[in-house]
């Protein structure tokens, strides 16, 4: 069966496939009109759980109690060398700073390493801390690395990435 070319009929010169016509059209002008708030939206969206997730990583690695421990062994540091003492000769309060410490950037770095963009925004401004965080945990995260091998694995990889920039 062979399409017939429409005609317009002469008594409703408005027919059906005029309106669709027109609602086709109308619906093209939205979408074209609209996508650029959509892709600015989504753009935005996307900042937005950007600003929240370094937020969060802020929020633990600026915690009190982690930066109070930080400053323990980076004092620690600074008047006894610690992370060139043996573990053996570390008090259990230094050990649990490293822990905490350890654990805090551990985390922060899980989150991190999901988001190229937040690795720039983070890790640069931070990467002192962080490495030197790293060199001081040192003897404590060898310690706890022979009960569990894979412990604070994060953490390294952002002492490698900190290296870098």
């Amino acid at each position: 069966m062979l399409i017939q070319p429409t005609t317009i009929d002469k008594e409703d010169p408005m027919g059906l496939e005029w309106w669709s016509w027109i609602a086709q059209v109308g619906e093209m002008l939205f979408v074209i009109v609209l996508a650029p708030f959509a892709v600015r939206q989504f753009y935005l969206q996307r900042k937005a759980t950007l600003d929240q997730t370094l937020a969060t990583i802020i929020s633990w690695v600026q915690a009190e109690h982690i930066r109070e421990s930080r400053k323990l062994l980076f004092d620690l540091e600074d008047k006894k060398g610690i992370s060139r003492l043996p573990i053996s000769q570390w008090d259990e309060d230094w050990k649990q700073a490293a822990d905490r410490v350890s654990q805090a950037f551990n985390s922060a770095a899980i989150i991190a390493q999901q988001d190229r963009r937040l690795q720039n925004i983070w890790i640069g401004p931070t990467r002192r801390a962080i490495l030197q965080s790293w060199e001081i945990a040192q003897p404590r995260i060898r310690q706890r690395r022979e009960q569990l091998s894979d412990l604070w694995q994060e953490f390294e990889w952002l002492a490698g990435k900190a290296k870098q920039y």
